[in-house]
């Protein structure tokens, strides 16, 4: 493989050096997300039937439940080391840095420390992280995504506003479905329902 580099401004055309791929596809290929799906296809096998793991694309999230602490502790650190062999075992590093925990508790429970380490690296606890578009808290509160959406639906309101005088009576439903209506009913199974 090489990369060629067309200047149109002075009419050249340069290449790199040939190199032989030993892992992988080059970046842009249709085949990459394909040859991803396939390469992770095994990694929520390596994850005990107690935890939910759950992959969208590049990203790797897991569910753990447990009815103590103690359990809880036991079952977060387990699924972390399987996963953590997984990624050296195929050739892959995890990014400590964007690795959080998060535990959901309702307003009477307390959290209790947990000590996940990746690579001489502490995983840091979260209160809320945003999870495919919809921010998650861990009070089972949702004032951190209503925050989030506000600003998004106040422009729609001001889009419809502005053009509802000058355009046709389609524009702005267009504009209202596209805009608001997007944004208040993306994910309301998960926060609105």
């Amino acid at each position: 493989m090489r990369v060629q580099i067309i200047d149109e401004k002075l009419n050249q055309t340069s290449f790199s050096t040939w190199k032989k791929i030993t892992d992988g596809v080059p970046q842009g290929l249709v085949l990459g997300p394909l040859s991803f799906l396939i390469y992770v296809s095994d990694l929520p096998k390596t994850i005990n039937d107690n935890n939910i793991p759950i992959l969208f694309a590049d990203d790797t999230s897991i569910i753990v439940k447990s009815p103590t602490p103690k359990d809880f502790q036991t079952n977060m650190v387990e699924a972390f080391d399987s996963v953590n062999k997984w990624f050296k075992v195929n050739s892959l590093s995890i990014n400590v840095e964007k690795n959080h925990y998060i535990q959901f508790k309702t307003k009477n429970k307390p959290t209790f420390d947990i000590n996940i380490v990746c690579d001489n690296k502490s995983i840091t606890p979260a209160t809320d992280i945003k999870f495919l578009g919809i921010y998650l808290q861990d009070s089972i509160n949702w004032s951190c995504h209503i925050d989030y959406i506000i600003p998004k639906l106040s422009s729609a309101c001001y889009v419809m506003r502005s053009i509802r005088s000058i355009m046709p009576t389609n524009t702005p439903k267009t504009v209202y479905y596209s805009h608001f209506n997007a944004v208040i009913t993306y994910g309301l199974l998960f926060w609105g329902n």
